[in-house]
């Protein structure tokens, strides 16, 4: 069937109040990423750390930010 759940993602939050771990099931419940993450100071994103179900790093998002006045 083309509705139902495809997937579900589990949030856990820091003592910060932001993001620091998903973890993204698919639609049999089992995982199928986790996702962690790194904040500057100011709350912005500093990294994203892209694991694999078995816990293995897959790759890494760096942020980067221009601001203009």
């Amino acid at each position: 069937a083309s509705y139902g759940q495809r997937e579900r993602v589990v949030t856990t939050y820091g003592e910060n109040g932001l993001v620091a771990k998903e973890i993204v099931y698919n639609d049999r419940n089992k995982p199928v990423r986790i996702r962690k993450y790194e904040y500057n100071a100011d709350g912005t994103k500093k990294k994203q750390y892209n694991y694999l179900p078995n816990g293995k790093l897959c790759s890494i998002k760096e942020y980067n930010y221009k601001f203009e006045e």
